[in-house]
């Protein structure tokens, strides 16, 4: 019965702000050429896509969570490797005016999950002949989960009824070693 209430008071909640869901795409505008070790020689993304829920708030602020999908290169010294992301920003937006096209300022934290990233180890073996230490790195590949910042700006264009267009900038920074995931994007949305 108190979880029936629950559900109750979020749905009244939930409808009284309206809802948006949209999808978005785009293109990345700059990656990483370089991390600090200087071995990333480049750091390539295709495309960025995926959907967005966002919830209409008073005073032009809206919440907007996304679920965007991309892929990646990296080209080492030696060898590269290659995988996909996954990226769960959520975000605090706010609009400029009331009319047809509004600026949009937004700014929030990012989830992010890359399926291959060299994670650099340090190991310590002693050495055979005197003893003494050696330091060493490795890199083995796994997954790796990351959160970080995310700044972006843009328009929003009302197209029909509740139906939006909007383009925007989008800079994320989700840390820094072994290659640094750090992202500007020019992302394009339609919601409704």
């Amino acid at each position: 019965m108190k979880a029936l209430a629950t559900a109750l008071l979020l749905c009244a909640a939930a409808h009284a702000q309206p809802l948006t869901i949209g999808f978005l795409a785009g293109l990345p505008l700059a990656g990483v050429t370089g991390d600090n070790t200087g071995y990333v020689h480049s750091y390539g993304r295709k495309y960025v896509a995926g959907a967005a829920v966002g919830v209409r708030l008073p005073h032009h602020l809206s919440i907007e969570a996304d679920a965007l999908y991309r892929e990646y290169s990296v080209t080492a010294v030696y060898n590269g490797y290659s995988g996909y992301e996954w990226r769960f920003p959520v975000l605090l937006q706010y609009r400029f005016g009331n009319g047809r096209i509004r600026p949009i300022i937004e700014s929030g934290i990012s989830v992010d999950h890359y399926s291959s990233l060299p994670v650099a180890t340090q190991f310590t073996l002693n050495n055979p002949l005197d003893g003494t230490p050696i330091t060493g790195y490795r890199f083995p590949f796994g997954p790796i989960n990351r959160t970080g910042a995310v700044f972006g700006a843009g328009l929003e264009i009302k197209a029909w009824r509740s139906h939006t267009v909007s383009a925007e900038l989008r800079y994320t920074r989700s840390g820094s070693e072994p290659a640094n995931p750090n992202t500007a994007d020019l992302l394009f949305g339609f919601h409704f």
